[in-house]
């Protein structure tokens, strides 16, 4: 969202009964700036539908959308797929990589949470030749959130955010965004390398 949506954006959820659980940034230094908010609700799954669709035309957020057409992985994306160690595909012409966190069993509100439903960490790279704007958010057990940013930081990508997406999950987990800009390669490295910092 825009910053101008957040809090209108705040009073229909709660309105509809879907509570907030984080409100942050996903980038640095982009313009316009670029908000967030993660919310939770349990109940009808059509009224609860309908909330989220009322708050989203609050923003200006199209409420269509266009079939993609086929994409084609560059060379690059298979060189990065190796580096990192999963398959990842292209949406929007950004490729994405989604690593499982299958050492972490998530539970909220009384019921399991799918790594689909974002109990995951999330790699996109955006090229320009040789180069990547990367960004993502790696899913992180406390103890593992800092010697990951130290890994990231000594690889010359940027902290952008470190937040939490549930509010009473079980276990503990953290959620840290990051973005960088440079060699592609140089950078699924440096991904490569934090993820080597966690697990069990």
């Amino acid at each position: 969202m825009l910053e101008d949506e957040i809090n209108p954006v705040i009073t229909k959820l709660e309105e509809k009964g879907l509570e907030l659980s984080a409100l942050h940034n996903h980038l640095l230094h982009e313009t316009p700036r670029i908000m967030y908010i993660h919310f939770v609700g349990r109940g009808d799954e059509v009224e609860l539908a309908k909330g989220v669709r009322e708050a989203i035309a609050l923003t200006k957020s199209p409420l269509t959308s266009t079939a993609p057409g086929p994409e084609i992985k560059p060379q690059i994306a298979t060189e990065i797929e190796k580096i990192i160690g999963y398959q990842g595909s292209m949406g929007g012409d950004v490729f994405h990589i989604t690593v499982p966190r299958d050492d972490i069993h998530v539970a909220s509100m009384g019921t399991m949470v799918p790594g689909s439903m974002g109990m995951n960490t999330p790699f996109n790279f955006q090229f320009g030749g040789k180069n990547a704007a990367i960004n993502g958010d790696f899913m992180l057990r406390p103890a593992e959130l800092n010697p990951v940013i130290k890994v990231l930081r000594a690889n010359g990508i940027e902290v952008a955010s470190i937040h939490n997406h549930l509010l009473d999950n079980e276990p503990q987990v953290v959620f840290m965004h990051f973005w960088a800009h440079g060699d592609a390669i140089g950078l699924a490295k440096g991904l490569r390398a934090a993820l080597d910092r966690i697990g069990s």
